[in-house]
């Protein structure tokens, strides 16, 4: 039986689309806290306290290395997404 293919969304979605959103998110934890804490919070506190800048930036580090993942992993063997 031959492998199945891959639908183009998924393929496209997976390999462009998702890596910009970790980057749209990585921006959002590291220049603009003050928006991601309003989504967690309704009274978020300006300026953030330094734990929370602590908090923000492990998740910006986090989204930082399965953006590396994202980008090379999935571009390494590309005869195994057709």
């Amino acid at each position: 039986m031959p492998p199945s293919r891959i639908p183009p969304f998924y393929r496209i979605f997976f390999t462009i689309i998702d890596p910009i959103i970790t980057i749209l998110g990585i921006y959002a934890q590291l220049l603009t806290p003050l928006t991601v804490l309003t989504s967690y919070t309704p009274t978020p506190h300006n300026p953030p306290g330094t734990e929370t800048v602590l908090l923000l930036d492990t998740v910006a580090a986090f989204l930082a290395g399965l953006l590396i993942l994202q980008v090379y992993l999935l571009r390494a063997r590309p005869a195994d997404m057709t």
